[in-house]
């Protein structure tokens, strides 16, 4: 069975999954799928308080 891994374990992120999940299995069109979550996935953008301050940083090994 497949079991998720978290590199934070934060309840916000989990709430966050869990409800993509639930939607996943509620809807079988992709873009549907996407409309649903798009606002939830702003909300949890837009809510710095979850995420660690180390994470918020930009990578210097990024482009």
């Amino acid at each position: 069975m497949y079991q998720d891994e978290w590199l934070l374990d934060s309840p916000h992120l989990h709430h966050f999954i869990e409800m993509v999940n639930d939607i996943r299995r509620q809807e079988a069109d992709s873009q549907a799928v996407i409309a649903r979550i798009r606002p939830h996935f702003a909300r949890l953008l837009n809510d710095k308080s979850w995420l660690p301050e180390q994470y918020q940083e930009p990578a210097e090994e990024s482009g």
